[in-house]
């Protein structure tokens, strides 16, 4: 049986920011949006690229900061979920990371109820699940959120294959 629905990818909306996103979208046949995917640069990548053109001098991330990518957000309507559609999702965006040179993927897992099922979606999909409190690892030797970004319940990563 073919599944419900298409998964395509979704122009980016804004020209000439540093977020670099990439999005894809899931619908039914008949055009009902029932899932999304953004990934995009690094908080710290944007924030070197905001003080470049600030005129400041900051940390040099330059080599690494299109190898580390920030998975924005996984979300299925409640209708829609156990029915592949997060699978899909990240299996369409995935690709395009990769043959971006993103090397690492990372995310947050919230505090609601449903932080326990969502865990063990990323665990299946080969994603690391951070213990509560545990802060994401240096990738690459560098930080990859900001001081004063808040903390998520849980922190998940995977490596992704080269290109």
């Amino acid at each position: 049986m073919p599944p419900a629905f298409t998964i395509a990818e979704v122009p980016a909306s804004r020209g000439g920011d540093h977020d670099h996103p990439v999005s894809f979208e899931a619908r039914t046949p008949d055009g009902r949006l029932v899932g999304t995917v953004l990934a995009r640069r690094a908080p710290m990548a944007i924030a070197y690229f905001e003080a470049l053109e600030q005129g400041m001098q900051p940390v040099d991330y330059a080599d690494e900061l299109d190898r580390v990518a920030f998975l924005d957000h996984v979300e299925v309507a409640e209708s829609e979920r156990r029915h592949a559609v997060a699978t899909a999702l990240l299996a369409a965006i995935e690709p395009v990371l990769v043959g971006r040179g993103v090397r690492v993927l990372f995310g947050g897992i919230g505090r609601g109820a449903d932080s326990v099922p969502t865990a063990a979606f990323f665990e299946r999909r080969g994603f690391q699940v951070l213990q509560t409190g545990q802060r994401l690892p240096g990738f690459f030797g560098r930080r990859w959120t900001l001081p004063h970004t808040a903390e998520p319940h849980n922190w998940v990563f995977a490596r992704l294959p080269r290109k």
